[in-house]
């Protein structure tokens, strides 16, 4: 499926905007939409054991995968059960009915995505495509189909796309190094060259953006970007982002239980269970870059959870807060009912640029400094659903232990992957926020989005998901997220509440700190909301 979509590419250039706005709102993230749509029609009509058994054996696959070390003793089961999950993926992508009913997917139309976008909404959905007419770089674009809702699309080409990815690795570069000399230069590039050809296009009465990124560009923060005013993009519009084209409203709340959970300031020295007897087989890139990781303490964010919590507690909700060595991945695993799960420790990404920068809540390397060389770049034969994750309870033991080739319990090692996250049972998870360093990060693979904890979480269930693009300091993403649950509990709104609250610390800090520093603290955020898996008729906990 993924295949024959990107043979397609080539197509968007010369179909009218009508017909690429439609086949991307089929067909971008099909594979997944398949999946969570399924999954939520076997909850619905649980009858059907057919479908319950297939599913259960998905989940078993998964759960197995997640367990398998890396090696060449293992490298054949591996390859078994990645080729036993691909096929059943496709197999759910390819159908077009199931139950008795047409794949919701398979009969959307344009205007089924218009009532979202009434009140000065545009959605813009962006593609890559190549000109056949074309040779080298010259024939790469990047596409933007934008739709209002007066519901008749354009369609905007966008040049220089090997331009315009290389501003945003440059953007990462210049924040991981402090280097603002460089930020300024690409963000003003990508301003230019991807923001200004949409701009022309854009009404006087559109005041809310909806993005939804593709390739490279699910790594950039829109609502950074500069206009030719110099102001940031979020001054003049309400940013949000959205998995694909079919889920370009915000979710409102309507949550029955108010259930949140708190993870904060784990204790990453806490030896758990101990080591395995088992000898884990690494490859000789994890060794280098894990066993050298080291995770200090977040002070800040055990503030950040107290302060969370009394503003949750003044709103109603339930909270339970976790801590310390209760901050487990055990603890994790066992988790049911949750309507918001907010997760304050370090996040990791195993091909950053370089270094984390200090104070921040990224992996750190032992011994390194800021200006130091980076993490040597993980094998490419590694499943990126491996490479991201987050740091629990006893991670630091386990990155130890597996310096010295030894293996904790994978089932509370405090090192939970993209590949186990996607096993876990988050369906009423309304809102999930990742409040650590690089958790939007991962393998891009052309209309099926990031490969790593976005669409982990989202397969594990979540329906709006906070995360960020590079690496957030402990002590001021406190206070972004006090202000934003602020105003989320109050309205209901995640993705609305992000945009104001991001809004307000990136012109605060431009103004106070400047323009490297406002990026940095207050830019790294975003919201991605995804609708896919709802059956007509059924009980939807957490929309209205």
């Amino acid at each position: 499926m993924l295949e024959d979509f990107q043979e397609l590419d080539f197509l968007y250039g010369l179909l009218r905007p009508e017909q690429i706005a439609q086949l991307s709102l089929r067909w971008k993230g099909i594979v997944l939409d398949s999946l969570l749509e399924d999954r939520s029609m076997v909850r619905t009509f649980s009858k059907d054991k057919e479908a319950g058994r297939e599913l259960e054996e998905l989940k078993g696959l998964q759960a197995e995968l997640s367990r398998i070390p890396h090696g060449k003793d293992h490298a054949s089961r591996r390859e078994s059960i990645l080729s036993d999950i691909g096929d059943f993926q496709r197999k759910m992508a390819a159908r077009t009915t199931v139950f008795g009913r047409v794949r919701s997917s398979s009969d959307l139309t344009i205007d089924a995505v218009l009532p979202a976008l009434a009140g000065g909404g545009m959605l813009i959905d962006f593609l890559k495509f190549r000109d056949p007419k074309m040779q080298g770089d010259d024939s790469l674009f990047y596409g933007a189909c934008l739709l209002t809702e007066e519901g008749v699309p354009v369609f905007v080409r966008i040049p220089d796309r090997v331009g315009i990815d290389r501003a945003v690795d440059d953007i990462h570069a210049a924040l991981r190094s402090s280097n603002e000399t460089l930020l300024k230069k690409a963000l003003g590039k990508l301003g230019e060259k991807l923001w200004k050809p949409i701009a022309a296009h854009v009404p006087t009465s559109v005041k809310r953006l909806v993005i939804c990124p593709e390739g490279k560009l699910n790594f950039v923060s829109f609502a950074t970007l500069p206009q030719d005013s110099g102001a940031f993009l979020c001054e003049s519009y309400q940013v949000a982002y959205a998995a694909t084209a079919r889920d370009p409203a915000p979710v409102q709340s309507g949550v029955q239980h108010k259930s949140m959970v708190i993870f904060a300031n784990p204790d990453f020295d806490n030896a758990g269970d101990g080591i395995v007897s088992n000898r884990l087989a690494l490859r000789a890139a994890e060794v280098s870059a894990f066993g050298k990781v080291r995770l200090p303490p977040l002070p800040g964010s055990e503030r950040e959870s107290e302060s969370l919590a009394k503003t949750a507690h003044s709103h109603g909700w339930n909270t339970n807060v976790f801590l310390g060595d209760q901050a487990s991945e055990r603890m994790m695993r066992s988790l049911q009912d949750v309507d918001i799960l907010h997760l304050a420790t370090h996040g990791f990404y195993l091909q950053p640029e370089g270094p984390a920068p200090a104070g921040s809540r990224a992996i750190h390397l032992e011994g390194k400094a800021e200006h130091d060389a980076p993490i040597a770049k993980q094998d490419a034969k590694v499943n990126p659903m491996r490479a991201s994750g987050i740091a629990l309870s006893g991670a630091q033991v386990t990155f130890k232990a597996w310096r010295e080739g030894d293996a904790p319990d994978p089932d509370n090692d405090g090192i939970l992957t993209a590949e186990e996250v996607a096993c876990l049972n988050l369906d009423r998870a309304w809102l999930v926020t990742l409040a650590a360093c690089e958790t939007g990060m991962g393998e891009v693979r052309s209309g099926e989005g990031v490969f790593g904890l976005r669409r982990a979480f989202v397969q594990a269930g979540a329906r709006n998901l906070l995360m960020t693009l590079w690496p957030v300091r402990d002590t001021s993403t406190a206070g972004v997220m006090a202000d934003f649950y602020a105003r989320c509990l109050s309205s209901g709104d995640p993705s609305g509440a992000l945009a104001l609250t991001q809004r307000d610390w990136l012109v605060k800090l431009r103004d106070e700190q400047g323009l490297l520093a406002a990026v940095r603290d207050a830019g790294a955020f975003v919201l991605s909301s995804h609708r896919a898996g709802s059956v007509p008729g059924a009980t939807d906990v957490g929309a209205k």
